[in-house]
């Protein structure tokens, strides 16, 4: 029966390694998307000016380009 042990460690050694590089590709993932959420986020500062006029930042002058109809508005 040693040939079922050596199998079922295997097996384990193999699910465990699995199951860790699962996880460490979900953290890395987890990771990478909240840094994107984060940049992204900075950048819909221009967006959130364009969508509320009445709330202006002035982050705005960062968005090159962001609304020439508003360009000619806004004086």
């Amino acid at each position: 029966r040693a040939c079922v042990r050596a199998c079922v460690c295997v097996c384990v050694s193999v699910c465990l390694s699995v199951c860790l590089s699962v996880r460490l590709s979900v953290c890395l993932s987890v990771c990478l998307s909240v840094a994107w959420w984060r940049r992204s986020h900075r950048t819909s500062v221009c967006h959130s000016a364009l969508a509320g006029p009445r709330s202006r930042p002035r982050s705005m002058a960062a968005c090159p380009g962001a609304s020439p109809a508003g360009d000619s508005g806004s004086g």
